[in-house]
């Protein structure tokens, strides 16, 4: 079985919102305290949709690790990746190799030296990793939102009770 064809028949959606453990919901970013949880206002909010990509039992990419592709993409740099995680260089870098590893393609490019002393860059398949993945966030999300509201309202409703 090639790891598409596994990809497709293992990934596992799962909604969050009222216990406060979201991530992230494929378009906006939700910061975490450090903790790693969030509380989201409950008023008007629907939960939210968050993803997780299993190959096998020990091979999965999920909201976490998308974020840390992000975060180098955006800052140029493993260390500061981290760093916005809160989490050390040595955590973002074994991530990284998880990544690379799982995939079978390196995500990240480390550049070495220079003037600024170095950094690190998305690969083009590091690049497509981060799209292909908010794509199937979104299209997901989509899929399930009247589900997601009919949760909400049941479980006010409930409260209320």
């Amino acid at each position: 079985m090639h790891r598409s064809e596994r990809i497709s028949k293992a990934f596992i959606l799962f909604a969050k919102g009222f216990d406060g453990n979201l991530a992230c919901n494929g378009t906006e970013q939700i910061p975490m305290r450090k903790s790693g949880v969030r509380s989201l206002p409950h008023s008007r909010s629907l939960p939210h949709l968050s993803l997780r990509i299993d190959f096998d039992r020990e091979e999965r990419i999920g909201p976490g690790k998308i974020q840390l592709l992000e975060h180098i993409r955006d800052f140029g740099s493993i260390s500061a990746a981290g760093r916005a995680m809160d989490m050390s260089y040595k955590r973002a870098w074994d991530l990284v190799e998880e990544i690379n590893r799982i995939c079978g393609h390196v995500a990240v490019a480390r550049q070495t030296g220079g003037r600024n002393g170095g950094g690190a860059m998305l690969t083009p398949f590091g690049t497509s990793l981060v799209a292909r993945y908010r794509k199937i966030e979104r299209d997901a999300a989509r899929a399930v939102r009247k589900e997601l509201q009919a949760l909400k309202t049941d479980i006010v409703r409930r409260r209320k009770a």
